[in-house]
């Protein structure tokens, strides 16, 4: 994985951009700052301008976990694709797959509702996005205690969730649910495209940079030695430039 802002990373870049591209983002984490709260995720009013130049240049898709209707709230700019619960939810002809995730994650609820009443699980909460579940333990007064106390709870579910971690956060995703590598997969195949450059930064985002095909730039924002990104960036704070530089050179 190397620095994007490198040498490097800016000629990819801009081999990337010099042709027809999907630009493709995570909300929470990337163009957003992560805080304790998910319902206090807001972009910077530079980050929202930015996106909104980009959304006039090329197609762009947002790809997160929250669901559409939030995400669209938060946004205050209209991408031409939102894709929300780790790429199950505003994928056209999804309806049946929906329907099933909807009853998966109502049992989900109703399980740990009960579970989560236990002294162990302060500071733990539940996230209901309909089509996915996600379970927050930020602010849990020792988090890698519930963390590991949540373990135990997810593998008492009935059915058992497809789990995928996060920063302080487990996603609980029906078996019959897509990722994020799919939904993308699906953008490309409907706008006629076989470029995207996707940045995201965190465990559901490694879908996308585990399986990218060579003509993908895959961006991680903060740099893991696991990752299967090509790039990253140092912090959140870097996306700020990177849009602006993607403008630019769409510009």
């Amino acid at each position: 994985m190397k620095y994007l802002f490198s040498d490097t990373g800016a000629a990819a870049l801009e081999r990337t951009l010099a042709a027809p591209v999907l630009l493709a983002f995570d909300f929470d984490g990337t163009l957003a700052p992560i805080v304790d709260r998910p319902q206090d995720a807001r972009m910077e009013e530079t980050t929202r301008a930015t996106l909104a130049a980009l959304c006039a240049a090329a197609p762009v898709a947002i790809i997160s976990g929250r669901g559409v209707a939030d995400l669209r709230q938060r946004l205050g700019v209209a991408p031409k694709y939102l894709v929300g619960n780790h790429g199950l939810e505003g994928i056209p002809g999804n309806d049946e797959r929906l329907a099933a995730c909807r009853a998966a994650c109502a049992g989900w609820h109703a399980q740990l509702t009960r579970l989560l009443a236990d002294d162990a699980a302060a500071g733990v909460a539940m996230e209901d996005k309909t089509y996915s579940l996600t379970l927050h333990y930020r602010l849990a007064p020792d988090p890698q205690a519930a963390a590991g106390w949540l373990h135990g709870v997810l593998t008492a579910l009935r059915p058992l969730p497809r789990v995928i971690g996060g920063k302080h956060v487990f996603n609980l995703m029906p078996e019959q649910a897509s990722d994020k590598r799919q939904a993308l997969q699906s953008l490309l195949r409907r706008e006629g495209l076989e470029s995207a450059l996707y940045a995201g930064d965190d465990d559901t985002d490694e879908a996308i940079f585990a399986q990218a095909p060579p003509q993908w730039l895959t961006v991680r924002v903060e740099p893991s030695p696991l990752s299967g990104a090509r790039f990253f960036l140092r912090r959140q704070e870097e996306m700020a430039v990177l849009l602006e530089r993607i403008a630019r050179t769409l510009s």
